[in-house]
């Protein structure tokens, strides 16, 4: 696996609703192997990466809850380690 292939992208941005209301809105992007039983279900070459992405929304102006939130959500459920 390269370091491309590894790389995770956090997002933050702000949305203004048609009523004019915000939602606050954070993303982690990332790049996860195929499991191998996908990729024959599929006919997907082996060793292939999907992109992938969590968003999470709140109408809270609390950006760094979202991002730790989101950091723990790929921990557990991406990263081989698991959660810290």
């Amino acid at each position: 696996m390269d370091l491309h292939q590894l790389s995770i992208i956090t997002l933050l941005f702000l949305v203004a609703v048609g009523d004019g209301s915000k939602l606050y809105v954070s993303c982690i992007a990332f790049r996860d192997p195929v499991d191998e039983d996908i990729a024959e279900a599929y006919g997907i070459p082996l060793n292939t990466y999907a992109d992938k992405c969590i968003c999470l929304v709140s109408r809270s102006p609390c950006f760094r809850v979202l991002c730790d939130t989101l950091e723990e959500i790929f921990s557990i459920c991406f990263s081989p380690t698991g959660s810290q």
